[in-house]
């Protein structure tokens, strides 16, 4: 009887220590605290598009495209990184070496509505100042308002706050904003520390589609 009491006990207690785990990897995974952890030594790579499904390993983010938004090609991604990538020679472009460059685009598409539009990107943080050191969350934020990330923002008026949401089991901070001379036009930066990179997903939008866009974040990314 003792036997089979002790036997008993210990059953129990793995049972109530596999579930003890179970809901701290749960939680781990909601706050996004284990997925960061995987990218703390980020390798990046380019991601890629299949017609339908988006998706870059490197960087954890997987996405199935909207059937009528457009992806943008190879071309249009160096130019949104570089804006004088355009006036190179051809000769130019086919030594263009991008390693200098802040902010590496990795994917964009759009709506035939002339508003509408995303890009994912990878900024290398060590660029942006000259003690190369990693910045925090509120300092990147500052460079990005200041322009220091080599984005043109001069068109922006930024929230003074930011959020935080979960996309897909990982943690993310939103910082909104509009454009100062059409104030409808709303913009979603969305970002997450990845190691020596910060990952950011932008949304560009008419007020009227906050729902629409809201429900692709929601629903389309995995």
């Amino acid at each position: 009887m003792t036997l089979f009491k002790s036997k008993k006990n210990i059953l129990f207690l793995i049972i109530f220590i596999v579930v003890i785990l179970t809901v701290a990897i749960v939680f781990l995974f909601n706050s996004g605290i284990l997925n960061d952890s995987i990218f703390n030594n980020l390798n990046y790579k380019a991601g890629n598009f299949d017609g339908t499904k988006y998706e870059n390993k490197s960087i954890g983010i997987s996405m199935y495209l909207p059937k009528d938004w457009v992806v943008n090609d190879k071309e249009m991604l160096l130019m949104l990184a570089d804006p004088n990538y355009h006036t190179l020679s051809d000769e130019e472009k086919s030594i263009y070496d991008a390693k200098e460059i802040i902010s590496t685009y990795d994917f964009a598409a759009y709506k035939n509505d002339g508003v509408t539009s995303m890009t994912v990107s990878v900024d290398n943080v060590s660029l942006i100042n000259k003690e190369k050191k990693k910045l925090s969350l509120n300092e990147y934020i500052d460079s990005l308002k200041s322009g220091k990330t080599g984005r043109d923002v001069s068109l922006y008026t930024f929230d003074d706050k930011t959020s935080s949401m979960i996309i897909s089991g990982r943690k993310y901070t939103r910082l909104s904003a509009h454009f100062t001379e059409a104030e409808t036009i709303n913009t979603y930066f969305i970002f997450a520390s990845r190691g020596d990179y910060y990952v950011m997903v932008t949304f560009t939008f008419n007020e009227t589609q906050k729902d629409e866009i809201d429900n692709i974040i929601k629903n389309n990314f995995e």
